[in-house]
């Protein structure tokens, strides 16, 4: 009788296990289905984001993102440090970041506070969530980035919410168009390409070295 009850219960957690199993198979099939990205592509320089398009044969509409790496370096008149020197001040963030700068508000992007930029909006910056908590950063508070050897102090008019599970690029930091405008900008994105898209690879590294 002992054996015969030990015997049901390892058949019903087996069979528990294979239907969690299966849930768990069905859901990563809807998250990570053939249509989502599967390579990233970084440094494409600002002048050939058609010819990255046309060596890898995508569509010319596919959305690619300027960026340049920044350093958060003043929040209001408080001057940030690195938060494991061990030195004094207001705790800044400990890397340089990928900052970027779109008009359209991507999808997996919720503003939680504040408002997107519009076509007045001048020196303003949008704010990830979870990065404004780690900061302290909060809207109207002023921020200073460094670019190479240049400051910009831009606005904090919102802060977003975002889907990092999405396999696409985000950003903590976005600023308005008006400031990238006169940056020294590369572009990344990340796109889906299948088995016969992804052998141009090694001839657009040919022609366009940067492209990583």
């Amino acid at each position: 009788a002992l054996f015969s009850s030990i015997l049901i219960l390892v058949l019903s957690l087996c069979v528990s296990l294979a239907y969690t199993n299966r849930a768990i198979l069905n859901e990563w099939g809807l998250k990570f289905n053939s249509s989502l990205p599967n390579y990233f592509f970084i440094d494409i320089p600002k002048d050939k984001p058609n010819e990255f398009k046309k060596y890898l044969q995508i569509d010319v509409n596919t959305k690619l993102y300027p960026v340049v790496q920044a350093r958060l370096s003043k929040i209001n008149k408080d001057d940030l440090v690195n938060p494991h020197s061990g030195k004094p001040g207001r705790k800044g963030f400990h890397r340089d970041l990928k900052i970027s700068s779109f008009t359209a508000l991507k999808d997996d992007n919720v503003i939680v506070e504040g408002e997107w930029f519009n076509s007045n909006s001048i020196r303003e910056v949008s704010v990830e969530d979870g990065f404004s908590k780690h900061l302290g950063i909060k809207i109207n508070d002023m921020l200073t980035v460094r670019v190479g050897s240049k400051d910009i102090t831009t606005k904090v008019t919102s802060i977003r919410n975002v889907d990092w599970q999405n396999i696409s690029p985000n950003f903590f930091l976005i600023l308005s168009p008006d400031v990238f405008a006169d940056l020294p900008y590369t572009y990344m994105t990340s796109i889906y390409l299948d088995n016969t898209s992804s052998m141009n690879i090694s001839k657009l590294i040919q022609i366009i070295p940067s492209v990583n």
